[in-house]
């Protein structure tokens, strides 16, 4: 599964200036093409951009520091997983989430502790007990946009009976 630069930052929330820092900081340069783990990071790079309570310099901490098990994530369930109806609707898929936790503090699937929004530091556990959090399911991101760059792919080809019918990286 690879799509091309086109069609992966098609109608994106992110200016041309942000789509540059993150491809020269998180993906090594500009590429033509891009295969799973990378459109994991363009997508959740995508998706941060509408949560309210994360600025500029969080949103860039939070993908400096998950790109390399988005990368992991994007492989393994590319190739772990079809994304046709029926293995949706009937197949065990990986679930990859990502958990902010008082505002401040994030962490995801398979890593230990917490990552301190404030200052950038990892914690082994938080100050006092969590009482608010808020999940992300990054599977579920990844599967929509899967299937929303097919539209787009097809749209942009040429194809006039495709349409794209949800935006998948609204926050």
């Amino acid at each position: 599964m690879k799509f091309s630069h086109q069609v992966v930052f098609y109608r994106t929330k992110l200016s041309a200036l942000q789509q540059r820092a993150l491809l020269r900081h998180l993906l090594n340069g500009a590429a033509t093409e891009y295969g799973p783990g990378d459109c994991m990071i363009i997508w959740l790079a995508q998706h941060l951009e509408g949560v309210g309570f994360l600025s500029y310099e969080q949103r860039g901490l939070l993908l400096e520091e998950i790109a390399a098990d988005l990368q992991l994530f994007g492989r393994r369930i590319s190739v772990d997983w079809s994304f046709d109806a029926r293995a949706r609707s009937g197949c065990a898929v990986p679930n990859y989430q990502l958990v902010f936790a008082e505002g401040c503090y994030a962490t995801w699937t398979d890593k230990s502790g917490f990552l301190n929004l404030t200052d950038g530091m990892w914690m082994d556990k938080t100050p006092r007990p969590i009482l608010e959090s808020l999940g992300y399911n990054l599977t579920e991101l990844f599967c929509r946009n899967v299937e929303r760059c097919g539209a787009t792919q097809q749209i942009l080809e040429g194809d006039k009976d495709a349409s794209i019918t949800e935006e998948p990286d609204t926050a």
